[in-house]
């Protein structure tokens, strides 16, 4: 296994073909259809998108915090994991896609990867999908009831312990429903999805009906 954090830091095996795979798409132009596939063959193309989306919807912009692996006993495809998510469901007013995914060395990937139309339209269904599913105020506010019930009995005693107290918690709470509370959070991702790639409203309603208002 290869496992690498950051930018190409190395925590286990070797960075040497990622940053093959990087200098080849940043060199190579991605809507010429070999140049893509040559790229495309080395990565699950999914799991990078759901990293991307995930985070954006989120607003977790903490780049630096991220793993990302390949087995070659598996199918020496690349895949990206989350962990530290602690910046996440913070920003309520930021451009979730247009301040995320930058041409800069930080998104050589992606931001390649999407001058393609066809990764383009993948990613851009992908995002309706999961905000069809698990990005959504829904399903966002009944993981937070759930966790809540099982952590909040505990959070009086916490708070003692630590030299906090019990309303920061409450309103820190608080601010996570706030951040999806009347499809706030999807609105401000659709609007700038749109912005990004420059959509218009009937490309706009055609990836995400109903969410597209």
């Amino acid at each position: 296994v290869d496992l690498l954090f950051s930018y190409s830091s190395v925590q286990a095996g070797s960075a040497k073909d990622y940053n093959s795979l990087l200098s080849f798409v940043r060199k190579n132009d991605m809507t010429v259809e070999a140049n893509y596939q040559k790229a495309i063959d080395q990565i699950d193309p999914l799991s990078l998108m759901d990293w991307y989306i995930c985070r954006s919807y989120m607003g977790d912009k903490d780049v630096a915090n991220i793993r990302y692996f390949r087995s070659t006993e598996y199918d020496s495809k690349w895949r990206w994991m989350y962990f530290d998510l602690d910046w996440a469901f913070w920003h309520t007013t930021d451009k979730p896609i247009t301040g995320f995914i930058k041409n800069d060395d930080h998104n050589i990937l992606m931001y390649n990867l999407l001058k393609n139309k066809n990764f383009r339209d993948m990613f851009l269904k992908r995002y309706a999908e999961l905000m069809d599913t698990i990005l959504n105020e829904q399903y966002i506010t009944d993981a937070l009831d759930k966790f809540i019930a099982v952590i909040e009995p505990e959070i009086p005693k916490d708070r003692e312990r630590w030299g906090y107290s019990v309303s920061g918690w409450n309103n820190a709470v608080q601010k996570m429903y706030n951040y999806v509370k009347g499809g706030a959070r999807t609105d401000n991702v659709l609007r700038d999805i749109k912005s990004y790639f420059g959509l218009t409203d009937d490309q706009m309603k055609y990836y995400f009906g109903k969410h597209w208002k």
